[in-house]
């Protein structure tokens, strides 16, 4: 009886993965903000591993515009930092500018562990042991 319980109390209380990769990963979590921020980070995962199912997934899953855009910006700035057309899709301006003055200033954003090389003079990020 108790090991029942176990196994259906996450999905009762809805919790999400850590990790999610998947639209399934998200499908148990009721409390609707985290449930959006589990698909923002499935959308994220996406966009890393092919563009267009990133897009495919925005359109299928995310109708906020705001969470949209803020995908977007993310995509931006952190997934694909040298190609302003990932700006331009956002709608809200101020969003839309902050994005393309991120992608203008490269050397602002966090290159540790990121895989993308450290801005020119500074120096490379540390190596674990």
């Amino acid at each position: 009886m108790f090991a029942l319980l176990f196994i259906l109390l996450p999905l009762l209380v809805g919790c999400a993965p850590d990790d999610p990769k998947t639209a399934g990963d998200c499908a148990f979590v009721l409390d609707p903000n985290r449930k959006q921020d589990c698909l923002v980070a499935v959308a994220l995962v996406m966009f890393k591993d092919d563009a267009k199912k990133g897009e495919a997934f925005l359109d299928a899953e995310l109708a906020d515009p705001l969470q949209r855009d803020m995908v977007y910006m993310r995509v931006g700035v952190d997934v694909y930092p040298n190609e302003a057309a990932w700006c331009a899709k956002i709608k809200e301006a101020a969003l839309k500018e902050m994005c393309k003055a991120r992608q203008l200033r490269p050397h602002l954003q966090a290159h540790e562990g990121d895989g993308r090389a450290p801005p020119r003079g500074a120096p490379p990020p540390p190596t674990a042991p």
